[in-house]
């Protein structure tokens, strides 16, 4: 007697398990994207936020309730805090100098020198994938505030880069503009962040 078979032969499962795993592939590769691309878009908005509420009331501050430190810096977190003035994306920490962390977990830390009369956020980031889209996100904020701003100060391991200036102190054809700034130069600027440790100072008077 003959009997009709039913069913996939081996082959043919092969096939479709061959199948399912590119695609599979393919949706997690394409999740991994989006999760990096909705990553760095929040912490474009939660710096920019940070470094706005920071522009509006620094100047309405004292050390009262502030650390201090050996060079006369005063670091602004305490006071932040307590004015929910710390957007989403930016988390607190016990680092009394350094006392932010961004959702990539980069330190952030807000300043003002009294002897030396300017405010400032710094923001040091490690070499790594997201080192350069990263430092995409921060030159981007920077010009789009240049208006308020004196200068970017850029700083790799122990050299500095470059001093950048905003709109009001960019008076003199031997300085660089943020404004100005091509696309070519915000490359050669954050095409050391894939090498090195980079530290950017915002700098307002």
């Amino acid at each position: 007697m003959k009997f009709n078979e039913l069913g996939r032969s081996m082959v043919e499962m092969l096939g479709v398990l061959a199948i399912i795993g590119v695609l599979s592939v393919g949706a997690i590769a394409g999740y991994s994207k989006a999760m990096m691309k909705y990553k760095l878009n929040k912490h474009a908005e939660s710096i920019n936020i940070l470094l706005n509420n920071s522009l509006n009331i620094s100047h309405q501050l004292d050390a009262s309730g502030n650390i201090v430190d050996a060079d006369g810096a005063i670091y602004y977190s305490t006071i932040l805090q307590k004015l929910g003035l710390i957007p989403d994306g930016i988390s607190l920490t016990t680092n009394s100098t350094r006392p932010f962390r961004d959702i990539f977990n980069n330190m952030i830390w807000i300043f003002y020198y009294p002897n030396k009369n300017y405010y400032g956020m710094g923001i040091s980031f490690q070499s790594s994938s997201q080192g350069k889209k990263i430092c995409y996100n921060v030159v981007s904020m920077t010009k789009e505030n240049s208006s308020n701003l004196w200068l970017l100060e850029t700083k790799f391991k122990n050299d500095y880069y470059g001093l950048l200036y905003g709109d009001n102190y960019c008076n003199n054809q031997n300085l660089k503009c943020l404004n100005n700034l091509t696309i070519n130069e915000v490359n050669d600027l954050c095409n050391v962040c894939d090498e090195n440790t980079c530290n950017f100072y915002i700098l307002w008077k």
